[in-house]
C-alpha cells in the first residue's frame, strides 16, 4: 500500500508532500522521518564515486526497508528526486508499476514547473500531480 509521495529539489528542499489519508496509516511524523532517511540514502547513492549506472537509469530502486516502511526513489536529469514510501508488509506494488508511476509523475512535474507563474524552489501545488498521486493511493 502506498503511503506517501514526496518531491525534493536538487538542494533537498521539499517541494511536494502527500500522505495517504487513512486511519490505518501510521503516524505521519514516522513516515516523514523515514522519508528524510531515504533522502539521505538517495544522496549517498547518487554521489557514490564510480556509480555510472545512475547517469543512465533514473529509477534508483528500493532505497530503505524497515519493519514498517519501504522507500523507492527516482532521480531526474536536473537532480530533482521523487520518493514513494510504501507499507513494508504489503507487496502489491511491482517494480514496473513503480517505474510507470514515477515516469507519469515526472511528466506531470515537468508540466507544473513549465507554468510561467511558478517560482523555482517554491512548494508545488498542481492539480495534475495531485490527481496522479490520488490515483496511486486509490489503486494500491
Amino acid at each position: 500500500m502506498a503511503l506517501c509521495v514526496a518531491i525534493y529539489d536538487k538542494d533537498d528542499v521539499l517541494l511536494f508532500l502527500r500522505l495517504k489519508e487513512d486511519k490505518m496509516v501510521a503516524c505521519p511524523s514516522e513516515v516523514q522521518r523515514f522519508l528524510h532517511c531515504s533522502c539521505d540514502i538517495a544522496a549517498d547513492k547518487v554521489n557514490f564515486p564510480g556509480n555510472k549506472a545512475i547517469q543512465q537509469e533514473h529509477f534508483l530502486g528500493s532505497l530503505l526497508l524497515s519493519d514498517r516502511f519501504r522507500s523507492f526513489a527516482y532521480l531526474t536529469n536536473t537532480g530533482t528526486k521523487f520518493f514513494l514510501v510504501t507499507d513494508a508488509e504489503e507487496g502489491t506494488l511491482k517494480d514496473h508499476e513503480i517505474r510507470l508511476f514515477f515516469k507519469n509523475l515526472h511528466a506531470k512535474y515537468c508540466n507544473a514547473i513549465s507554468n510561467p507563474f511558478y517560482a523555482f524552489g517554491s512548494p508545488l501545488s498542481s492539480s495534475k500531480i495531485d490527481a496522479v498521486v490520488k490515483e496511486l493511493f486509490a489503486s494500491f
